[in-house]
């Protein structure tokens, strides 16, 4: 048993290497910074000059990260790939509103798909200019959009987080 075990696992491993991550890893570093500013209370959420202020730390980083020599692309996200945090919220569709399946949600700048080497299938990446006060936008995978619209294009369809920061 042991032997078709370790063969079993040895047989797995070498099929990994073929498995599409959904992302390049090559020439890809990861880096954890810690945001020292005062949390919100459990439960609480930002206020507007709070969230203000973090949107402009975070752009001044990302915007810094890009202008290193040496650097392609630079790119910051909220949780990180992988990073073993994770933040699910109930996904409200306007036209489904009983209808509330958890989603996994990250907050990320302009260029991460292009810096993660992830492909965009339809519609836009973020820009620049996709930021707090503007109409909010959205990047979801094939699976959320089958699950979510079906057969029908999910480009400008609604959806929204239920949670009470996404409200204010």
């Amino acid at each position: 048993l042991l032997a078709s075990t370790a063969g079993l696992l040895l047989r797995t491993m070498a099929h990994l290497d073929s498995v599409d991550l959904g992302f390049t890893p090559e020439h890809v570093v990861m880096l954890d910074v810690r945001d020292e500013s005062p949390q919100p209370s459990f439960g609480g959420v930002d206020d507007a000059a709070m969230k203000a202020r973090r949107a402009e730390r975070y752009r001044v980083l990302d915007e810094r990260l890009n202008g290193l020599g040496g650097v392609r692309r630079a790119s910051v996200s909220w949780l990180g790939l992988f990073s073993m945090q994770d933040l699910w919220l109930p996904l409200i569709d306007p036209e489904r509103p009983e209808d509330r399946p958890m989603s996994r949600v990250d907050y990320v700048s302009a260029r991460y798909f292009d810096t993660m080497g992830m492909q965009i299938l339809q519609g836009r990446g973020f820009r620049d200019s996709d930021r707090e006060g503007t109409p909010r936008v959205a990047v979801i995978n094939q699976t959320l959009a089958r699950v979510r619209f079906g057969a029908g294009d999910p480009l400008d369809r609604r959806i929204a987080l239920d949670y009470q920061g996404e409200q204010q």
